[in-house]
């Protein structure tokens, strides 16, 4: 930050002293040196008014490569300057607005982030926008998501699906409670997206399932257990339709109609005028 100041010198009376200072007698009789921001006349010209400007913000890791949950650091050395930051890859604002939000602790980075800040003081100019774009290593196999989400209950069948978020992940699982291995061993699974796995009977205790996600180059992912509650089937409270023998239609001759129902113990109402039966 550069101030510009006029110099201004005075006499014990007050008056001002015009041109150069030849000797020490003539520098020794000023008793006042008074410092003038932007003062014009008296030999010296008035500079304009320049707001200094806000340190732009740093941050901490730089920016590139970084494992997940790293924590970035916001700076900036102009003492007392708040930083805004953007996550979205927007401009910040000069306060908090929409995507806009104010700086307090380190930023977290899960997935990939594309940090933006400013920092700003009272009567400083804005810093300029910084920017950092930050891409998380993947070293592990994101976890199995099964969809429906475990426990229910849930009516039978039930179709389940499950997936990793790792692209060409391979998903390996059990329905026995036991912990899925790979290679292949004992009642371990390969799960095919293409199916699903469809859970029709009430079998190993309500399907207690573990799924284990592989991908090449990265470590196995953590087993996720969905135990599935289910119940069977509630059997229906309204009688069957009754079905007419012979069926409607036009006829030469009378016809006896036998009106029957597939639900035992049925009785049947009905009409003859067209009118809706009582029950």
């Amino acid at each position: 930050m550069i101030l510009i100041y006029s110099i201004v010198f005075t006499n014990a009376d007050g008056t001002i002293v015009n041109g150069e200072l030849e000797t020490d007698a003539a520098l020794s009789a000023i008793t006042a040196w008074t410092l003038t921001p932007n003062a014009a006349g008296n030999g010296f010209t008035a500079a304009p008014v320049i707001a200094p400007v806000v340190a732009t913000p740093t941050f901490s890791p730089a920016a590139g490569l970084v494992p997940a949950g790293q924590l970035v650091a916001l700076a900036s050395i102009t003492p007392g300057a708040s930083i805004l930051y953007t996550l979205d890859g927007s401009t910040p604002a000069n306060s908090v607005s929409g995507t806009t939000k104010l700086y307090t602790t380190p930023i977290a980075v899960t997935v990939g982030e594309t940090i933006k800040a400013i920092a700003i003081f009272a009567g400083y100019t804005p810093s300029a926008v910084a920017s950092a774009v930050y891409t998380v290593t993947v070293t592990q196999v994101a976890a199995p998501v099964f969809s429906p989400a475990a426990p229910g209950p849930y009516g039978i069948p039930l179709k389940v699906t499950i997936a990793s978020p790792t692209p060409g992940a391979a998903i390996y699982y059990r329905m026995d409670g036991g912990i899925p291995t790979y290679p292949i061993t004992g009642n371990t699974m390969l799960y095919n997206p293409a199916i699903g796995v469809v859970l029709d009977a009430l079998t190993w205790g309500g399907f207690n399932m573990n799924a284990l996600a592989i991908a090449p180059g990265l470590t196995n992912s953590a087993v996720v257990n969905a135990n599935y509650k289910l119940v069977a089937p509630t059997p229906s409270t309204q009688a069957a339709t009754p079905t007419l023998t012979p069926a409607p239609g036009s006829y030469s001759a009378a016809q006896i109609v036998v009106a029957e129902s597939p639900t035992p113990g049925s009785t049947i109402n009905y009409t003859t005028d067209g009118t809706e039966p009582a029950t």
